[in-house]
């Protein structure tokens, strides 16, 4: 029996893991001397939180000679209480605590649980929080999963293929001789202009084809000589004279 809000939620979890019936918060009066009464209990063993408050039901179990175990700060009432375990009875850690105390050595005695290992139980399920206290520590939970995603992300490198920059494959030295390594290898277009041949020179063309510089399509390393070729067009003949042009005398 608690007649305290900090001892209610521990007292709730000492009977559930200890199989007894519990009271929480306010007790009614005749519970355990009226049979009437629609909640009427016969306990053989009474445990109270605060002599002081639950006064009532430890009256009413000295009538039926029940046996009473009551935690007592140094201000308790130790009229009817057989078994007084001297504690901090209004502090939520220091009720929570003895509570869970308690629960482990009747677990123990009972064989439920050895001692030689640690109760999986932990004590802050005994313990009462307001609804504020836990909306507070919700929101830290929160802040701080969502930080711990956060560098987790930021700590998480893009790893792009070797060869490869921003999805652009890389020159490589085997397939572009004289490119330097690591220059992005992407085909320059040449304007519909046939690039001449670098084996071969300038004087290998036509006799009287017309030669111009190479043009050049773009600086750096894509810079590619061009020649352009001229076609060749024949002199205008006079339609008066009958002689054939000096062209036509060149040997084919």
């Amino acid at each position: 029996v608690s007649g305290t809000q900090n001892g209610a939620r521990a007292v709730f979890k000492y009977a559930q893991h200890t199989g007894s019936s519990y009271i929480g918060m306010r007790y009614t009066p005749g519970t355990f001397s009226n049979q009437i009464e629609k909640r009427f209990m016969e306990p053989r063993l009474l445990i109270v939180s605060d002599p002081n408050l639950d006064a009532q039901p430890i009256k009413e179990t000295a009538l039926a000679n029940v046996p009473v175990i009551a935690f007592c700060d140094t201000d308790a009432q130790l009229r009817f209480v057989d078994v007084a375990i001297p504690c901090n009875n209004k502090g939520k850690h220091s009720v929570a605590l003895m509570w869970w105390f308690l629960a482990r050595e009747v677990n123990r005695l009972r064989g439920s649980i050895s001692r030689s290992e640690t109760w999986s139980v932990i004590v802050d399920l005994f313990m009462y929080r307001e609804p504020e206290e836990k909306d507070e520590v919700d929101e830290k939970v929160k802040k701080l999963t969502e930080a711990t995603t956060d560098e987790k992300k930021a700590g998480e490198a893009i790893e792009t293929p070797a060869g490869t920059l921003g999805g652009l494959e890389l020159a490589d030295e085997e397939q572009w001789p004289g490119v330097p390594v690591g220059a992005p290898a992407v085909p320059v277009s040449t304007g519909g202009v046939v690039a001449a041949d670098p084996s071969s020179s300038w004087a290998d063309g036509p006799e009287d084809a017309v030669t111009e510089p190479p043009v050049v399509s773009g600086g750096g390393w894509d810079a590619i000589p061009q020649a352009v070729v001229a076609p060749v067009i024949p002199p205008a003949v006079d339609e008066g004279k009958s002689e054939l042009p000096a062209w036509a005398d060149t040997p084919q």
